[in-house]
């Protein structure tokens, strides 16, 4: 019973956007976040950040700055993340 209680607990705090004690914070919980699969003149200016940033994707080709957040622009915002010490959420 005690796993079943700590299951619908986390799926109340999920519904409420709120993260589990034992999940990270994630921009998932935050409906303005980037996140792979977004598509939006934000990605875009994400894309030409990270470009003048001299980030690149895992080929180590430039981001391409279409507005579309595929596994080029996770790559580098990964890596991005990771130099400066934050989780690397994508």
């Amino acid at each position: 019973q005690i796993a079943a209680g700590a299951v619908t607990v986390a799926a109340e705090r999920e519904a409420q956007g709120t993260p589990t004690p034992d999940a990270p914070p994630h921009v998932a919980s935050d409906p303005d976040a980037l996140r792979p699969g977004s598509r939006s003149d934000a990605v875009e200016i994400l894309q030409y950040r990270l470009d003048r940033l001299d980030e690149r994707g895992p080929d180590g080709d430039r981001i391409p700055q279409t507005g579309q957040y595929g596994p080029d622009t996770e790559h580098a915002v990964r890596q991005f993340q990771t130099l400066h010490g934050l989780p690397a959420t994508g």
